[in-house]
């Protein structure tokens, strides 16, 4: 072949593979744009995957809302059980294991609630019996109260319902004991303060009788006859208004203070202290017998049956006792003494200043 020949054939595929090289260039280019379009949502639809992950990781873990029946404005916050990192129970439970929702009303308002509901009710030991149906469903109502904008599901093994339990507990215990020592403490005057009645073994007599010291003011006399028909029968007056009632259930309501269910008048704590006075005494007139525990096996009954004997008590009555057992009376009876001190010391430089004075 010529030179010419081949540097025209040399031409030829040179511009063969120009225009081969031209053709191709769209097409890498196109396919360059398709695989970054492709990185690209990739990313995204990853990038959106992990912030739902994450939003649903984190409101398992912190809060979620209610279903899709409550409306968005008022959907609850719905926390879940502190872990602990121990099985938790009646001993071992402390404050700190509380959910963080409810630590700052815990003491202010659960707890006063709490108590409220056990001075109103109608069975103050079985209502109460630990993981008992009724017991955690009272929880459960207080804390729709307590916490109206937290939606959480109270159970029998978490700190709520261990920490409420032992504080009732608490409270029907010290009825018990408490009665004891008021009941041994005025026993103590009755022989240290002889006053010609009867002595300390005839005032535990005494208080056998229902009409007796334990539950009135003015107690039917030691010498009265029990018989209620007799014609020399007395009638005891101010009913549920014994110092030893009004001794007892003063520093018992002032726990209910800041409640926020007013479940009437506290007959189930008047009843539990009627039980425990019952209770004190038969323990003390006969130390021999033993002492029962103040608790729904041995004083269950007696105290649904003081419970129902409150029935006929009139609303003034429930106010006067209220009254007596509250912080105001004791304000205004210390009040009254700073009065009477300032009298005497504006009186005591004319403490024998008369008119006509006698010798």
């Amino acid at each position: 072949m010529s030179a010419k020949s081949n540097s025209a054939l040399e031409g030829s595929i040179g511009a063969g593979q120009s225009s081969a090289a031209e053709n191709s260039m769209p097409t890498q280019q196109d396919a360059r744009a398709k695989v970054k379009a492709q990185l690209t949502e990739f990313r995204e639809a990853k990038g959106s995957n992990t912030v739902e992950n994450g939003t649903k990781q984190h409101a398992k873990a912190v809060s979620t809302f209610a279903p899709s029946t409550v409306s968005q404005t008022t959907r609850k916050f719905v926390p879940q059980a502190k872990a602990t990192g121990r099985r938790l129970n009646g001993n071992n439970v402390r404050m700190a294991d509380l959910p963080e929702f409810a630590i700052a009303k815990w003491k202010r308002t659960f707890l006063p609630t709490l108590y409220s509901m056990l001075y109103t009710s109608d069975n103050a030991f079985d209502g109460f019996h630990k993981a008992s149906h009724a017991f955690v469903s009272l929880l459960q109502n207080i804390l729709i109260h307590v916490y109206p904008d937290v939606d959480y599901k109270v159970t029998a093994t978490e700190s709520i319902h261990f920490l409420a339990y032992n504080r009732i507990n608490e409270k029907r215990s010290s009825i018990g004991s408490d009665a004891i020592n008021i009941i041994k403490g005025h026993l103590v005057e009755i022989r240290e303060k002889p006053s010609g009645g009867p002595g300390d073994k005839e005032w535990l007599r005494w208080c056998m009788r229902v009409d007796g010291p334990l539950f009135f003011k003015d107690p039917s006399p030691f010498t009265s006859p029990t018989d209620k028909h007799d014609p020399n029968y007395v009638i005891p007056g101010g009913r549920l208004l014994s110092p030893f009632i009004i001794q007892l259930a003063t520093p018992l309501l002032s726990f209910s203070v800041g409640s926020v269910i007013n479940g009437g008048h506290p007959k189930g704590l008047i009843a539990l202290i009627m039980a425990a006075l019952e209770r004190a005494v038969k323990h003390i007139s006969m130390p021999s017998v033993g002492l029962d525990d103040f608790s729904k096996e041995h004083w269950g009954e007696k105290v649904r049956v003081y419970y129902h004997s409150l029935s006929n008590i009139p609303e003034s009555r429930w106010q006067e006792l209220r009254y007596l057992c509250s912080s105001k009376r004791v304000q205004e009876e210390e009040e009254a003494h700073a009065a009477d001190l300032s009298i005497m010391d504006a009186a005591r430089p004319f403490v024998f200043d008369f008119s006509s004075p006698k010798k």
